[in-house]
């Protein structure tokens, strides 16, 4: 109800009703709802990728070294929680695992496989530019520059935690922006400028994730059922251009 009250008064501005406010509420729940599904499309690709490609020229336990990071305190800190999720961790292949070796931490595609997908946002930050595994890792997402790819899943862990926690998403302004990426190799959006604190822009690059990770991705269908069965919510509160739908990475 919020944003339909002056805040001067603290009543409503007499332009909604009640019933537009509770269509709303439903259609907000089930936006998160599907943003939520197709994510874990994402950090299920994204989790394979950061054990796969290092592990490939690292080792199984790249991970502990410090080496491979670029901020020593930042990956202790990494490390400690992540020795505290497979400490507190109840999975057969980890308590497997702890039964039959010596070691005292469990390779990467054990552990990857126990931490949040913040953690692993955080993990992937701090590695080096310089590596090369970095570089492939955004490239398998149609990404050149890590740099784009890692505020991308920093941003997409800012909302998947607002979908967890069932709070407002449809007219959210951003504190953790998807930055802007220069040339990517596949469809965007031609707009050189966009709002990026906008859920619009975040949709355009949950979307181009989702065409890198799942051809097959009918989250666009999905999306316009759902405007459909709401006709009267505002996209203009979402930053969606007019003319998104002649954008190719929405067709």
């Amino acid at each position: 109800m919020y944003p339909f009250k002056d805040l001067a008064t603290d009543k409503f501005d007499g332009k909604i009703t009640f019933e537009e406010i509770i269509d709303l509420y439903f259609f907000d729940k089930e936006l998160r709802l599907l943003i939520f599904d197709a994510i874990e499309s994402i950090e299920v690709t994204f989790r394979t990728q950061l054990i796969y490609f290092p592990s490939m020229e690292k080792g199984a336990f790249w991970f502990e070294d410090k080496t491979n990071f670029r901020n020593e305190n930042l990956w202790l800190s990494h490390i400690k929680e992540l020795d505290d999720k497979v400490d507190h961790s109840d999975e057969t292949f980890i308590n497997h695992f702890f039964s039959k070796y010596d070691e005292e931490t469990p390779p990467a595609w054990m552990v990857f496989e126990v931490l949040s997908f913040g953690l692993l946002s955080k993990f992937y930050q701090n590695i080096k530019d310089s590596l090369k595994f970095k570089k492939e890792i955004s490239r398998h997402f149609g990404i050149p520059q890590p740099i784009v790819l890692q505020s991308w899943m920093r941003s997409i862990n800012y909302v998947r935690n607002i979908c967890a926690h069932h709070s407002r998403l449809w007219n959210k302004v951003l504190t953790n922006k998807p930055l802007i990426p220069r040339n990517p190799p596949t469809i965007w959006i031609s707009e050189k400028k966009p709002d990026n604190s906008k859920l619009y822009y975040f949709l355009c690059c949950l979307v181009y994730l989702l065409k890198q990770v799942k051809s097959d991705t009918d989250f666009v269908q999905k999306l316009e059922r759902l405007f459909t069965k709401y006709p009267q919510i505002s996209k203009d509160a979402m930053g969606f251009p007019k003319n998104w739908k002649d954008e190719k990475l929405w067709q």
